[in-house]
């Protein structure tokens, strides 16, 4: 069943005629006729009573207007939705980042941008695990690394950059001799990932170029950055972080860093879309916002 001819039956009604539904459809009445009296066929009932002087409904085809009339109010209210998002930033974006991301930078400008944005529903999933936009339904997603290599079929825009530093709390180091080179850190306890393994590597860099790599075992294993800032502060041992993250407890002279000259490389990080063809608002706007704000954030 074609469902233009259901549009046709109805805008026949709605206009009481053939003639008038020509001025609305720009369809011309023989065909209009043609089309309900193939549509008869098809239901194998009769919808029209056809006379010289005026048209009426049968009882089949008044329940059938019914539904016919439905549908195209349904279909106006769905061209309407559409024209709507397209207007303005409204409806439901869906972002990711790595959780340490979220906690530190995100949250305060999603908030932001919400309150600016009173229409936008936002989806934040906050998780170090890879995620494939177009599979997940994903709009944007925030990360560090080398994300343009590994996601080729992304629009990929940096934001910043970002490195590892080295650090400990003044407590521990209270009980130990503060390392001279890279290699003594295998001396000490150390806070690392949990997706790493049990015995880890930290590749490093100086400030001259020089390079090297250090093996151990750390004493605790979490996924979480967060939760080994928190761990490193309460004395458990040294890790490798962000030196964003890094940089509160720095201030604070709750962590000490540790070879300032020796960090890792730095990584760029991105902000990663499928394309602004046929975007939302929406999405532009957050996607805007970050692009203004994110990279002043990430140097604070």
């Amino acid at each position: 069943m074609d469902l233009n001819d259901l549009r046709y039956f109805a805008l026949i009604v709605d206009h009481g005629g053939f003639t008038a539904a020509e001025r609305v459809t720009h369809v011309h009445r023989s065909k209009l006729s043609r089309r309900v009296a193939q549509l008869e066929d098809t239901l194998g009932v009769r919808l029209l009573q056809r006379t010289t002087r005026r048209l009426s409904l049968t009882e089949a085809g008044e329940v059938f207007y019914q539904h016919c009339a439905a549908m195209l109010v349904e279909a106006e209210a769905a061209h309407e939705a559409i024209n709507q998002l397209r207007s303005e930033p409204v409806g439901t974006v869906r972002i990711t980042c790595p959780v340490v991301m979220a906690h530190f930078y995100l949250a305060e400008l999603i908030a932001r941008f919400m309150v600016a944005n009173p229409k936008v529903r936002v989806e934040l999933d906050a998780t170090d695990r890879s995620i494939n936009l177009i599979e997940e339904r994903v709009d944007i997603a925030v990360r560090a690394r080398d994300t343009a290599r590994h996601d080729p079929g992304l629009v990929a825009r940096k934001v910043g950059t970002g490195r590892f530093i080295l650090v400990a709390s003044p407590s521990y180091l209270g009980d130990h001799p503060r390392p001279q080179t890279p290699a003594e850190l295998c001396q000490f306890d150390w806070v690392g990932g949990l997706g790493a393994g049990e015995e880890q590597v930290w590749s490093l860099i100086n400030n001259e170029g020089e390079a090297t790599r250090v093996t151990a075992r750390p004493r605790l294993l979490c996924t979480d950055l967060n939760t080994q800032y928190q761990a490193v502060i309460g004395g458990v041992g040294m890790a490798l972080l962000p030196s964003r993250i890094a940089s509160k407890g720095l201030k604070y002279g709750a962590l000490e860093q540790l070879l300032p000259h020796w960090s890792t490389a730095e990584e760029d990080i991105h902000v990663l879309f499928a394309s602004r063809r046929g975007m939302l608002p929406s999405v532009r706007a957050l996607l805007d916002y970050l692009f203004e704000h994110l990279p002043e954030a990430l140097q604070g």
